[in-house]
């Protein structure tokens, strides 16, 4: 028998929330600025844009000594080598967080959907949820593909794309995760309730400035949040 659902669709953030992929990415970025003959970002650097949430394009402009007058070319070059990078080499230092696989078991079983959006390429995000064996639960998988969709905080994609393959599932029923300001206003912009993840990256002041319905601890919090279990 299915439980009594709170929420019928859960929608998770992948970086922080998901996996631990600070390290995959932080290397990542060093080989695209090396490979590109661009001096590499620093520590703090990296690490801010990680908080931030921000897209692909958007980190490397930020991180780019001269982010004011960088061309579409030099972006370009860097966000490819980048997700090369990351695809070839990087992806080895991702770690799933303890209990995720758990977790997603569980609210299948309970009959909730799951969606897995991130700013990241899509092949990547795809590639990186079937090596953790996560793949299997998730109903739908949003990430870039070079479509020119807008990403976090952005609700195009689920107006676009999450609502039209659960037509009959309400704003109501709907909960974001994820661990930064951007998967918290993407939630306030779709006006769907959050929850964040405070294990994650994000930073606590801005996520606190946005707001969020809910907060978690561990990936396996959600459980009982999404199962009305009294919460």
């Amino acid at each position: 028998m299915l439980a009594t659902l709170r929420y019928r669709l859960v929608i998770f953030d992948y970086d922080g929330t998901l996996c631990a992929t600070h390290d995959a990415v932080s290397y990542s970025i060093r080989s695209a600025f090396a490979a590109c003959g661009v001096r590499s970002p620093s520590d703090q650097q990296i690490a801010e844009v990680i908080r931030a949430g921000c897209s692909l394009s958007d980190t490397m402009r930020r991180l780019h000594p001269k982010h004011e007058i960088i061309d579409e070319e030099m972006l370009n070059r860097l966000v490819t080598r980048y997700r090369d990078s990351y695809a070839n080499e990087g992806s080895a230092f991702v770690r799933v967080y303890a209990g995720a696989y758990d977790t997603f078991q569980s609210l299948n079983q309970s009959g909730a959907s799951i969606v897995v959006i991130s700013n990241k390429g899509e092949i990547a995000l795809k590639h990186s949820l079937h090596e953790s064996e996560l793949l299997s639960f998730v109903s739908l998988v949003i990430g870039d593909s070079g479509s020119g969709m807008p990403g976090k905080p952005d609700p195009a994609a689920y107006h676009a794309l999450i609502k039209p393959r659960f037509p009959a599932i309400l704003l109501s029923e709907t909960i974001i995760v994820g661990d930064t300001q951007a998967d918290l206003l993407f939630a306030r912009n779709t006006a769907i309730d959050s929850c964040w993840a405070l294990y994650g990256y994000g930073d606590p002041t801005k996520c606190k400035e946005v707001g969020y319905t809910f907060s978690i601890q561990s990936i396996k919090g959600i459980i009982p949040i999404v199962l009305d279990d009294g919460l």
